[in-house]
């Protein structure tokens, strides 16, 4: 194997799996049995192994770690960014115009949730804008927006708006409580 080797269930279902085999060119932070999740539609090819049928990826395919349940329990490698993927808010700014909802998911901005170990710029908590063509991983989960974006497709550091801070905040408490 020369790379990462995912069960080919994996892909029907969400862009998650579990590591069976790793080559020579594989990511030192990989470990046979983690769960991973990886880039939709990136395997570089197939194989059956022991009739279980295995697809293959290159290092730079694999976003992060799964370390835990939450959909938040991710360890991003390399230069990845994993943010929870803000919704735009209820009106225009500075007017009483209401947006509709096609344009309230055009909001490219975004909490840091984990960065990868090649990620300098940015920590965990910034609210970043990011570009909407950098080839960002996106998924949803318990009804909440995730996505996984390379630094280099990240404009800069925003203010975090009020009524944001406060939903993260009551959300931290729920979860601990």
């Amino acid at each position: 194997v020369r790379g990462i080797a995912i069960p080919s269930q994996a892909k029907d279902v969400v862009t998650k799996g579990i590591v069976m085999a790793i080559g020579p060119d594989g990511d030192q932070n990989i470990k046979v049995g983690d769960r991973v999740l990886f880039k939709r539609r990136s395997a570089l090819n197939g194989f059956d192994l022991d009739g279980m049928k295995l697809l293959v990826f290159n290092k730079d395919q694999i976003l992060g770690i799964l370390f835990g349940d939450n959909a938040e329990d991710v360890s991003p490698l390399s230069d990845n960014v994993f943010l929870y993927w803000e919704f735009g808010s209820k009106f225009y700014g500075g007017t009483d115009i209401i947006r509709p909802d096609s344009h309230k998911t055009m909001h490219h901005t975004g909490i840091v949730k984990a960065v990868g170990p090649d990620v300098k710029k940015f920590k965990v908590g910034d609210r970043l804008m990011f570009d909407q063509h950098a080839r960002a991983e996106h998924f949803e989960e318990e009804g909440r927006r995730y996505v996984f974006i390379q630094d280099k497709g990240i404009y800069c550091n925003v203010p975090i708006r009020k009524a944001e801070a406060e939903t993260e905040v009551s959300n931290d408490t729920t979860k601990k409580g």
